[in-house]
């Protein structure tokens, strides 16, 4: 006698229960596949450009078209990036049984967020670490500098035989002979032929960085020249009046191009600070999009 038997199976839901609604596994592997993404697509793009770049070509309107496209890809390479990994950190996350669609919509979303919060601390970490490499390279570069420029300072005339101060003094101690005797009113004043050209350059110097020169430092130095050049004294005093002019307008000019260099600097800082703010909020928006997306992808599978 034949028997029939008829099995009759139960899904039973059991919930979630305690356990937490964040896969951090997934977060973790959207945000290296996101940055990772990002890095790629911003490497290729320097590949592009660098491929178009005409070198010979002039500085102007070129140089700002690319400028422009640099900035355009970069923030598309944040987008699609960041969407990469969104959509595998939602691919990825653990299914939850007890929400409803809304919720499991907004968990998606959630994921999403954190993929970009992740790959942004890693991001700021390893562009710190660079950074500072960097500076600590520039450190003992500068170092470097110093102890080769001080070594340049001892050598002798070398040292200020360049830039606007080197040729002031190469101005004033131009020509003429030298007298037998000092000329009137420098008497007793440590005056010699073979003075070095280092100290007519300090004393240029302090006017430079005063914005005047002193008396005192006014008659030393028409003495001076007077001595190292042979000419009278009222010649050589001319001849400091219209150095200390020089001084003057070159320290005035100096202030003027550091003060175009520094509202250059606050204009940069705050195109940069705003693109940056762009470029973040594009991409949170393209993780967490691609967070809805995988999580669709994963619904249906």
């Amino acid at each position: 006698m034949a028997t029939s038997e008829t099995l009759i199976t139960e899904t039973i839901d059991i919930g979630d229960g305690n356990a937490s609604a964040v896969s951090w596994s997934a977060i973790i592997a959207g945000a290296v596949v996101g940055l990772a993404a990002t890095i790629a697509l911003i490497v290729l793009g320097a590949g592009v450009g660098l491929a178009l770049f005409d070198p010979w070509a002039p500085v102007g309107a070129e140089a700002r078209q690319i400028s422009i496209g640099a900035v355009v890809w970069f923030l598309t390479a944040q987008l699609w990036g960041l969407f990469v990994g969104g959509y595998v950190a939602g691919r990825l996350r653990r299914l939850s049984t007890s929400s409803g669609s809304d919720e499991t919509r907004f968990r998606d979303a959630a994921h999403g967020g954190a993929v970009w919060a992740v790959a942004l601390v890693i991001g700021v970490t390893l562009s710190g670490m660079a950074a500072l490499s960097a500076a600590r390279t520039a450190g003992q570069a500068a170092a470097a500098v110093g102890t080769g420029t001080a070594a340049v300072g001892a050598a002798g005339v070398a040292a200020i035989d360049q830039g606007e101060i080197g040729l002031l003094v190469r101005q004033l101690t131009a020509g003429g002979q030298a007298p037998a005797q000092p000329p009137a009113g420098t008497e007793g004043r440590p005056l010699t032929q073979d003075l070095p050209p280092q100290e007519i350059a300090q004393i240029l110097q302090r006017a430079w960085t005063k914005g005047e020169m002193a008396a005192s430092d006014r008659d030393y130095l028409a003495g001076v020249v007077a001595r190292r050049t042979g000419i009278s004294e009222a010649e050589a005093k001319e001849r400091v009046a219209r150095a200390e002019q020089q001084v003057k307008e070159a320290a005035q000019q100096a202030e003027l191009r550091a003060r175009e260099t520094a509202d250059k600097a606050k204009k940069t800082g705050a195109f940069t600070a705003f693109w940056g703010f762009i470029a973040l909020l594009l991409g949170c928006t393209g993780a967490v999009g691609g967070a809805l997306l995988g999580g669709v992808h994963r619904r249906e599978l």
